[in-house]
């Protein structure tokens, strides 16, 4: 009966949503944050606002648990006296999240809704300094909040649930527009309202005021993500601030996620050189102030950000750059975040631990940015999105600390939309104060049960549950959770019984156990706690403690001077086929609070690391400035023409700064110098028919600033042979030119593939540029027996595959995948009146992709797009009616079977789709029959065109990341129909 309660509940909700904006109710808790303590008498008043249209006559209060479940009404008369206030004593509620809704009935069936969030929490005892807590949050309240009441309302929150570290942000820029004009009132106002309410702050330095930018052209956003031209700026920027903030800000950041092109355009000597000015910079105002490194993303590839796609090509090696550059002697504490799959938080952390290791460093490690999204407002049940926001929070703190990092900051705090399409926040900022989401309710109870402990270790249940084990002087708490989301009963054992252990789940309810010596718990996807037990009697057969870090080297630089520290500035860091010298300067910093000489050593290395000097000079530097000294590095040509091979390495130069009076030496200035092709060589373009020929284009893009004589080549692997190859090119500057390359089929031997790969060369002078390629039809060929849906590959050999391979089909993760070959896959495909038939063989040992229904594209998974819209708008850059993005997902072992989704558009649904998936050790299949009167409501038939594109998702199992590989596309398939190849429907294979 409590369950048709709920559902009639809710249809009544539903069917009077459009009234619920005429307010004709206002309700109000007086808790911070509508939380209460268990100890606590929860009492809720309603303003009644009767409306001239609507006159309430009776007022209908429930209360819903976090299940859905209603389990108290009451109804309230309501008099005709204007501004009536209601107040409803609730007295005593369990630990738990809620809902207060309020229905509002007045005549002829007029209804309208209100309703609050609530949540009911543990008090936190703990003896210890609260500041030691690793549960923090990420809150930028200084950009984020309306005013700085809710501000100080929120520090007030984080302080009831236990939490007091809070992350924020501040803007150079904005606090200093102009050289000389200065503007903290923004900031003082935040820091204030954080400060008086308990809190302490981690400030995140997030930009370069654009005056003093390096870079002076372009917009004022794109001057911020660039180093400063005098990086004593930065210092002082980096002082004034820590000085100013000494009592309210205890730890600084020094950029966020420097390491992608989305917040940081400079290269990695230029950020080590923010790192080193801003961490004595902050010591110099605040000497007890913690200095975090800027975050680390470990990002590579194509990342999406709003409406721009950024490419990043360095991935994990930017970051190693700057420890090469010394900058691990200028920071405290390791910081890295974290977004995607949650397993993946404890391979970003042990990969954080392998970084700092291999250049001599063991520092803590936070993460400070880690979460995942939810619903975009709150409705007054509970939404699928919500539960799995709770999961995820309370399953990222329990690996990140398993891990060992330090301290956790959960994005974010208050409710904040990126991009109009992610829902982020713990909170929901509503009719000018605070409201918990689910999620907050999970932390507050995750800190409180987890108050004071450290991590045990694993423990060993012999099934798919996560079991981690943390334990506070003998007192012990087991998380636990089902890896693969489906129940299983795990049993805990223990050598001697214990009186009274408790069961809590993910919101704080509890069942309490009596006398127990062997604990059988119902585990699924949600986390559960096992708490208040002895650790001592666990049975240590199943318990099994963390690997103790290796010993390492210290670093290079431990013995160094700090406070002096050099740069290397020059016109940028390519070189081209007519580069001949590079000619700069060095800049040696001084902010030790003494003037210093010594010798200036400038080197370069070589591909086999041996050193030619370049420059040894005197130099002398004041304290509070920098010696300029100019440097000419002559580039040889046989140098030129090693970097142009295809697996090259950067040029390097390297200086540094060694004191005379120490006879110690600053941490080098490494300078590193990519080669960069004078051209661009396309694919080959799909096979066409010229004046009766058979051939492909390539096209040529000049990108230096000279004219260019080239010999181009086409050579294909099977198949065909070309007949006019190599072709001399003529190419002024930035130009692009299409070339044409007629082509003769050859005899195709026995089960020989229907595409060809091809080598396209292009030879400048005494420099060769290749890349391979694939010669295919733009062509659907038709069939006339229908396929058996089976996944096996019979009768596909008859088939054009469309193949995916190589580098420049990675568009994600490509530092990830040691070799191109790890990745790759063909998809063939064939028709006829009824259906469309695909068969994808995708290389790959390691099949899984546990979010396969929430976020498919972070497991292994065949993406297809379709664009079949007709006329003008096919090819249109925007997705509308007409246009498809489809997941085809291989089984794993916690999935028997293949999945087809159909992503966009949004709860379109395909009828009689078959599909079928074979998983081998090296790889899986993927076979479907489409109904094309799902794609399209017209009879196909020869020659029809449409939009298509392919692209490939991988992980592994402990994978921080995904991979993607796309066909001819893009890594915006998803957003941008324009990227789809046109694809012809053909009576049979050419």
């Amino acid at each position: 009966m409590k369950h048709a309660k709920t559902l009639l509940l809710f249809l009544f909700i539903a069917s009077a949503s459009w009234a619920a904006s005429s307010k004709v109710v206002s309700i109000k808790t007086g808790a911070p944050g509508n939380l209460f303590f268990t100890d606590q008498k929860i009492l809720i008043k309603i303003n009644v606002i009767p409306q001239n249209a609507f006159q309430p006559q009776k007022l209908t209060a429930h209360i819903i648990n976090y299940r859905n479940q209603l389990f108290r009404t009451v109804v309230f008369p309501v008099s005709s006296e204007t501004g009536m206030t209601i107040e409803d004593n609730i007295g005593f509620l369990q630990a738990g999240y809620y809902s207060y809704v309020v229905e509002a009935e007045g005549a002829e069936e007029q209804k309208s809704v209100g309703f609050i969030k609530f949540g009911v929490i543990r008090k936190t005892q703990s003896k210890t300094p609260r500041d030691e807590s690793p549960f923090a949050v990420d809150a930028f309240l200084s950009w984020r909040v309306s005013s700085f009441e809710l501000a100080a309302e929120a520090a007030k929150i984080m302080n009831r649930i236990g939490i007091i570290w809070m992350r924020d942000r501040i803007s150079w820029n904005d606090v200093q527009p102009a050289k000389g004009k200065w503007n903290w009132e923004k900031y003082d106002a935040a820091a204030k309202a954080q400060y008086v309410n308990g809190m302490k702050v981690l400030q995140v330095f997030q930009d370069t005021a654009v005056w003093a930018s390096e870079r002076q052209t372009g917009k004022d956003s794109l001057c911020q993500k660039y180093a400063p031209d005098d990086t004593y700026l930065y210092y002082r920027w980096a002082a004034n601030a820590a000085s100013r903030y000494k009592e309210e800000v205890s730890a600084w950041e020094l950029w966020n996620e420097f390491d992608i092109p989305v917040f940081f355009m400079g290269s990695a000597d230029e950020y080590a050189r923010i790192l080193k000015a801003g961490y004595l910079g902050i010591k110099k105002g605040n000497p007890y102030a913690a200095v975090l490194s800027g975050s680390i993303t470990f990002g590579s590839g194509d990342i999406t950000f709003g409406p721009q796609t950024f490419s990043d090509k360095e991935g994990e090696r930017f970051i190693e750059k700057v420890f090469e550059n010394g900058g691990g002697e200028y920071f405290d504490i390791l910081n890295v975040h974290h977004y995607g799959p949650v397993e993946g938080v404890a391979e970003k952390i042990k990969r954080c631990k392998d970084l700092m290791r291999r250049y001599g460093y063991s520092k803590p490690i936070w993460l400070t940015e880690i979460g995942s999204t939810a619903t975009s407002v709150m409705e007054p049940q509970v939404a699928q999105s919500e539960y799995l926001q709770s999961r995820y929070l309370v399953k990222a703190y329990a690996l990140a600390l398993a891990e060992g990092a330090s301290r956790i900051f959960y994005f974010s705090l208050p409710n904040f939309v990126e991009h109009g399409a992610s829902f982020w926040g713990l909170m929901e900022e509503k009719e000018g104060g605070w409201q918990p989401k689910p999620a907050l309710i999970a932390l507050a109870n995750m800190s409180y049960t987890l108050e004071n402990m450290n991590y045990f270790g694993r423990y060993e249940t012999n099934l798919p549950v996560e079991a981690l084990l943390f334990s506070q002087q003998g007192r012990g708490c087991l998380v636990l959770w089902s890896r693969d989301g489906k129940q299983y009963k795990p049993s805990v054992f223990f050598k001697n019984t214990q009186k009274n252990p408790i069961i809590r789940d993910i919101y704080g309810e509890d069942t309490d156990r009596r006398n127990v010596l062997v604990c059988t718990l119902d585990i699924g996807a949600v986390p559960t706690y096992l708490c208040d037990f002895n650790i001592h009697d666990l049975d240590r057969d199943y318990v099994f403690k963390p690997e103790r870090e290796p010993a390492m080297q210290p670093s290079d630089f431990s013995q160094g001077i700090k406070d002096i520290w050099v740069e290397i500035r020059d016109e940028g860091t390519t070189v081209g086929i007519f580069s001949e010298r590079i000619k700069g300067e060095a800049r040696i910093y001084n902010v030790s609070g003494k003037d210093s000489q010594g010798i200036l050593h400038i080197d370069a290395i070589s591909s086999s690391d041996s050193l030619i000097s370049i420059l040894r000079e005197p130099a002398r530097t004041v304290s509070d400035g920098y010696a300029s000294i100019p440097f000419e590095y002559p580039i040889e040509r046989s140098r030129l023409k090693n970097l142009s091979e295809p697996h090259h390495s950067e040029m390097i130069l390297r200086a540094y700064f060694k004191e005379a009076a120490s006879g110690k030496s600053t941490p080098p200035a490494i300078r590193y110098y990519e080669f960069v092709p004078p051209i661009q060589i396309s694919r080959a373009g799909f096979l066409k028919s010229n004046s009766g020929d058979i051939g492909t284009t390539v096209a040529l893009t000049n990108t230096s600033a000279a004219h260019l004589d080239i010999l181009l080549s086409l050579e294909p692997e099977s198949r065909f042979r070309c007949l006019d190859t190599p072709q001399k090119i003529k190419l002024s500057q930035h130009e692009t030119l299409p070339v044409f390359f007629p082509l003769q089929p050859v005899p195709m031997a026995i089960n020989e593939p229907h595409s060809a790969r091809v080598q396209i060369s292009a030879t400048i002078g005494d420099m060769n540029f290749t890349r391979e390629s694939f010669l295919e039809y733009d062509t659907i060929a038709r069939t006339f027996l229908p396929f058996e849906i089976d996944g096996k590959p019979a009768g596909w050999k008859f088939f054009q595959p469309f193949t995916l391979e190589g580098s420049e089909n990675l568009v994600h993760g490509k530092e990830t995948v040691k070799k191109a070959e790890e990745l790759r896959a063909k998809v063939y495909s064939a028709w006829d009146e009824q259906h469309l038939y695909l068969f994808a063989v995708v290389k790959d040992k390691d099949v899984l992709n546990p979010y396969r229904h929430e976020n498919p594209w972070t497991g292994d998974a065949l993406e297809l797009f379709f664009d079949m819209r007709k006329g003008d708008e096919l090819g249109s850059p925007f997705y509308s009616a007409g246009v498809f993005q489809i997941f085809a997902i291989p089984p794993d072992k916690n999935n028997p079977q293949a999945d087809f989704k159909v992503w966009q558009p949004d709860g379109c649904e395909f009828h009689g789709v078959k599909i079928a998936s074979v998983v081998m050790n090296d790889y899986y299949t993927i076979e479907m029959a489409i109904p094309w009167n799902n794609l399209i409501k017209d009879k196909v038939a020869p020659n029809m065109e449409f939009g298509f594109e392919i692209t490939i998702d991988e992980r592994d199992s402990g994978d921080y990341e995904h991979r993607q590989m796309v066909w001819r596309g893009g890594s915006n398939n998803w957003r941008d129909p324009s990227l789809f190849s046109r694809i012809k429907l053909v009576t049979h294979n050419k």
